[in-house]
């Protein structure tokens, strides 16, 4: 809980930056499932603010109904362009059901963070 909230910030699931700069992106998603074998998930940027592409992706592969399991991405940007240059977390549950992504309000178990590594 260090840091600056300044640095990204969400707007209808898009995380824009709030300074240029090298960032690194750190994404965790904390599963529950009802038996989905194959969770995904990933980072995807724009530079353009139109064009999305996939630039990091996890999966955990979770065949016992009742299991729980974590996908964690990370991925690097130089960010030049604050208007254009965004990212956004997309998650793909395939092959089962029952899938919950959890959250806590005093430890980290599903998250995205950003530390600013360094200016352009």
């Amino acid at each position: 809980y260090m840091g600056s909230s300044t640095l990204i910030s969400p707007a209808s699931g898009i995380w824009s930056f709030g300074e240029t700069g090298y960032y690194r992106i750190y994404s965790q998603l904390y599963l529950y499932t009802g038996a989905s074998p194959y969770n995904y998930v990933s980072i995807w940027a724009t530079h353009n603010n139109s064009t999305w592409q996939e630039v990091s992706t996890a999966t955990t592969d979770m065949y016992v109904a009742g299991s729980e399991s974590s996908a964690n991405t990370e991925c690097l940007f130089k960010i030049t362009d604050l208007t254009n240059q965004k990212f956004k977390i997309k998650t793909t549950f395939q092959g089962g059901s029952g899938v919950q992504a959890f959250g806590h309000a005093d430890i980290s178990r599903s998250k995205v963070s950003a530390i600013k590594l360094g200016n352009v």
